[in-house]
């Protein structure tokens, strides 16, 4: 299978404007299964060689026949949450994985600006503004009478850090008695869930528009 590898040779530093790569991750209601996922904005006229790059790794691997139903980056035209002159890549790794050995936990690296591996501290991820790089592969996929590019997670390198802080349960109230309902004593508790972003459409590359 063919794949263009994104790291910090050819990866530019943006602006990440979502993460989820600790813990249970996002849940793909389409999957039925978790993801890791993180999302980095980049400049459109500044890192147009990575756009190109993509353009090129999708054209070389055309499907014919079949409809072009990604590219490996949206813009404002996909998805109009994105600011004017810019352009998102989103990278996203399954949580887990089956092997001979039984299912294993996926772990997304997470490096510092100096390239040495490090850790989220419990509670804390990666929040919005922090600036960085993806590190991961593009590649094709093929079904039915679709195809198209997406990129697979395997680590992010942080920049700078602003760090997002998870809303924790509230304390108890020492004067209170209320004490729930019977019919949700076993309830999970629900983990903070970022804003639902818009499904984009089909799309075509910026050089068949």
């Amino acid at each position: 299978m063919s794949t263009l590898k994104l790291n910090s040779k050819n990866c530019p530093v943006g602006e990440f404007q979502f993460a989820a790569i600790t813990g249970a991750g996002m849940y793909n209601e389409d999957k039925e299964a978790n993801e890791y996922k993180v999302t980095l904005q980049l400049d459109m006229d500044e890192h147009s060689s990575l756009m190109d790059d993509i353009d090129d790794f999708v054209e070389d691997n055309a499907v014919k026949g079949k409809t072009l139903h990604s590219v490996g980056y949206q813009t404002h035209d996909d998805y109009d949450g994105i600011p004017e002159g810019k352009f998102w890549i989103q990278a996203k790794t399954a949580t887990e994985f089956e092997g001979k050995d039984g299912v294993k936990a996926v772990n997304v690296n997470i490096y510092d600006a100096t390239g040495d591996k490090c850790t989220l501290p419990d509670g804390m991820g990666i929040g919005k503004g922090s600036t960085g790089i993806i590190i991961g592969q593009f590649k094709m996929w093929d079904r039915k009478k679709e195809y198209g590019c997406s990129l697979y997670l395997s680590g992010v390198q942080i920049a700078d850090f602003i760090p997002h802080e998870f809303e924790s349960a509230p304390e108890t109230i020492e004067t209170g008695s209320f004490k729930g309902f019977d019919n949700n004593k076993s309830d999970l508790e629900k983990a903070e869930e970022p804003e639902q972003e818009q499904t984009t459409r089909p799309r075509r590359s910026r050089r068949s528009r």
